[in-house]
């Protein structure tokens, strides 16, 4: 039996996963593979447990609750996968994004959200049947890939919420560091407009 523990696992309002495992054992951290474009930091504390801590800018799976006067209920939100694009171009990050999209939940892609249409580009160009749409309320940086619109008026990003189907998928590529020991836990953050 592991003694590996989750000490923090979270996606902060500048959309990066934050992950703290900690273990008896060095050998126990080995099986957790964070993405390449993360920065992991290992140690040993002073009572001789084992530490890995590791953030990256995150490109999941999300769930966010919709908060508007189109659809007051509490319990309403839409899926949409946030992609970091890092060094890749508009265009390519919009189509992994969608992939990753129409992989976790089985339904096509249709917008790429983004907080600033790239230069040459124009809004409302297709790659490959998905639109390219500005959302201010995108971090810089992102995409954000959904099937649904009614996102132009937020001038925010809206509070976030890891989604479940994400989360196990990423078990599966990450290894047994990651959320897997433990009850599924559904986190929210709240960002505030400013």
């Amino acid at each position: 039996m592991s003694d590996l523990r989750v000490l923090e696992d979270v996606l902060d309002c500048a959309w990066q996963r934050k992950v703290h495992l900690m273990a008896g054992k060095v050998s126990e951290l080995e099986g957790y593979a964070a993405p390449a474009h993360a920065t992991v930091k290992r140690f040993e504390d002073e009572i001789h447990l084992h530490h890995l801590q590791a953030a990256w800018p995150v490109r999941e799976l999300v769930r966010m609750p919709l908060a508007n006067d189109f659809d007051e209920r509490e319990d309403a939100y839409r899926l949409v996968v946030i992609w970091w694009i890092g060094k890749q171009k508009v265009s390519q990050a919009m189509v992994e994004a969608g992939v990753a999209f129409a992989l976790a939940t089985g339904v096509e892609p249709r917008y790429a959200l983004i907080r600033q249409i790239p230069a040459g580009a124009e809004e409302f160009v297709e790659v490959q049947g998905i639109t390219l749409v500005r959302a201010g309320w995108v971090l810089p940086g992102f995409v954000a890939v959904t099937a649904g619109g009614m996102w132009r008026g937020l001038s925010y990003p809206p509070a976030l919420r890891a989604s479940p189907q994400i989360a196990g998928a990423q078990r599966k590529t990450r290894g047994a560091g990651h959320g897997d020991l433990g009850e599924e836990k559904q986190q929210e953050v709240m960002c505030e407009e400013g």
